[in-house]
């Protein structure tokens, strides 16, 4: 029986406080290393920097950059690998039968019990961070370090809280510590790659679809030991903010419902909630079965044959899913009792992977063939897959949408050729596994007198509907029908729309190029502007050149380098000088380049 002397707030503190104390020596240690991560690097670096200079303001200057970069490193992976190792002891308890027994006997409830465990791993785990935080913070003497400090300490707050969720949630389900660490692991492993997976194979199969780039937090919203590290130096930090804090309130609710169910006949025994075993065996089988198959896929490549390829990657799918089932199976049950039941699991994993395939070479259900009806369309891009972005005031310069009737109906005729190519490629209503790049352009001699109008990497379409509906849509150079080349050449944006467009006072240095001698740097405003303006008049007037045969090229750097730089506000623009181009010659000739390059 509870005894009734006490409240449960005092029963709650007692154990919180007991707690607390069992596991101060591994406290202290934490809190060393932390102090050893963050504010003894920073006295380290203080001392060096005045040594060097003889004044603060070499450190304080020093501190602007290292005053993020060292609470984002060791110190913020020191605090995850201690919130991982605290919540696996103090939650052990679930998995021993005489600490069951031993707690039972306790008058608390079982609620009581493992939320003042779990406040206490909150506290021990945030309490040293916050205070050797701001102690670093203070050491750094820089205003903006400070309150860089502070917002990367603040984030690091929120995932060690949710990686303690994450860990309480599973050692709720689990019955043994070693099934908790299997689970953990594999999910903090296999996430990343599914992810991934799920976003290559489409790219790499369905014509129109590009590789995108996904917010790199996407890649760690169930993968909390590293989802710190992609939200500090990646993007998608609002995506993360919003994740890790709705994960936590659901998963602090669910944890107090599961808690009081939790048999305690299942320590050292089988799984409490067999749920977490069949999603972690999902999810595990299905990114193994897509990464084997993948692999296995490749061998169809010696054969040159589609059906080969699928062949193996069916092979590869079926090894990676059962494989991997029979190891978790075998890690989970400790041998091979309720094994039928696994076979049950992996023929669902096997169908869903199927699926998921038969999707994506068929045609995305629809995908491959979608192309907007011309009265639909308000405007269009066509542009280089590969071409730079150039933002002013939140504005592309160079990407911006075109909403003239000629060129909305050439896009469209040269989109229905693209897909009219693709669809001829079908191997019996399947895509290859892999698309080809170049096969139309390999049979272009290197003595013909051509360029390639578009990108190795291909062409990006996108159509902005009157709707408001943006469609966008990928292709690869070998997409596209060669018969197709004048029309993209007047569609694409490319080199001397890009000169064109940006406004010369963006453009910071021209670097100049001898193919044999060397290089010259050019940041004279007059010389760059003179440059500029007759590379507009060769790109325009000449029509026909020899693919490979120049001397020279030019590098022209665009930079924005006011309040409003980011990373997409500054571009190169390469271009080859060829014996036509008089204009450019000229101006490097009269400026004296070309006499420099010779020295």
């Amino acid at each position: 029986m509870e005894n009734n002397s006490l409240s449960n707030k005092s029963k709650a503190i007692a154990l919180f406080k007991w707690t607390n104390r069992k596991y101060l020596s591994v406290s202290i240690a934490y809190w060393i290393l932390l102090f050893l991560a963050y504010p003894l690097a920073e006295i380290f670096i203080m001392i060096t920097s005045i040594s060097a200079d003889g004044k603060y303001n070499y450190y304080v200057d020093r501190m602007q950059t290292y005053g993020v970069l060292i609470p984002s490193t060791l110190f913020a992976a020191i605090a995850i690998g201690y919130s991982i190792v605290i919540s696996l002891i103090a939650f052990s308890y679930m998995h021993n039968k005489r600490c069951v027994d031993l707690f039972g006997s306790f008058p608390v409830s079982r609620r009581t019990l493992f939320f003042s465990r779990f406040a206490s791993v909150i506290f021990s785990t945030l309490m040293p961070v916050i205070v050797i935080g701001l102690i670093g913070m203070i050491l750094s003497f820089e205003h903006k370090a400070f309150i860089a400090g502070a917002s990367t300490i603040g984030l690091l707050c929120l995932v060690l809280i949710g990686n303690i969720c994450f860990i309480a949630i599973i050692s709720l389900c689990c019955g043994t510590t070693i099934d908790v660490i299997i689970c953990y692991g594999a999910i903090n492993v296999c996430y990343p790659i599914a992810v991934f997976l799920c976003s290559y194979y489409p790219g790499e199969i369905l014509p129109g679809v590009g590789q995108k780039d996904l917010p790199s937090s996407l890649y760690t919203l169930l993968c909390p030991i590293m989802a710190f590290f992609t939200s500090a130096f990646g993007d998608g930090l609002a995506l993360h903010t919003i994740w890790w804090i709705g994960f936590i309130i659901v998963v602090t609710i669910v944890c107090y419902h599961l808690c009081k169910k939790r048999k305690a006949e299942t320590a050292q025994n089988g799984f409490a909630f067999a749920i977490v075993e069949i999603i972690i065996k999902f999810l595990t089988c299905f990114t193994c079965g897509l990464a084997i198959g993948f692999i296995m896929s490749q061998l169809g490549n010696i054969y040159s044959s589609v059906l080969a390829s699928y062949i193996w990657l069916v092979v590869g799918i079926i090894i990676g899913i059962f494989a991997s089932n029979i190891l978790l199976h075998l890690a989970f049950h400790r041998g091979l009792s309720m094994f039928k039941s696994s076979l049950v699991e992996s023929l669902v994993v096997f169908v869903t992977t199927g699926i998921f395939i038969v999707i994506i070479a068929t045609g995305g259900l629809g995908y491959d063939t979608t192309i907007p009806k011309e009265s639909e369309v308000e405007s269009v891009i066509v542009k280089e897959a590969d071409r730079e972005y150039f933002i002013i005031n939140g504005k592309d310069i160079v990407n911006s949408y075109q909403g003239d009737a000629k060129r909305i109906k050439k896009t469209l005729e040269l989109h229905k050729e693209i897909i009219n190519k693709c669809k001829a490629k079908k191997h019996h209503g399947f895509y290859a596994l892999t698309r080809q790049s170049d096969d139309d352009y390999s049979s272009v001699s290197d003595e013909d007198e051509y360029e390639y109008t578009i990108s190795p990497t291909g062409i990006i379409i996108k159509y902005k509907l009157k709707s408001g509906k943006i469609i966008t849509r990928q292709y690869r150079r070998g997409e596209v029908p060669v018969s197709q080349e004048e029309n993209v050449k007047d569609l694409v944006v490319n080199d001397l729309t890009m000169i064109t467009k940006i406004p010369v006072k963006y453009l910071s240095s021209c670097y100049i190029l001898d193919m044999q001698k060397g290089g010259y740097s050019s940041t004279d405003k007059d010389l760059n502007k003179k440059l500029v303006a007759a590379l507009i008049k060769d790109l325009n007037n000449v029509k026909k050149i020899k693919k490979d045969e120049y001397d020279y090229s030019i590098d022209l750097n665009y930079t924005d380098s006011g309040d409003n730089y980011n990373y997409r506000n500054g571009t190169e623009i390469s271009v080859n000088i060829y014996s036509e181009y008089k204009n450019t010659l000229k101006v490097l000739n009269d400026s004296g380049v070309l006499a420099k390059l010779e020295e």
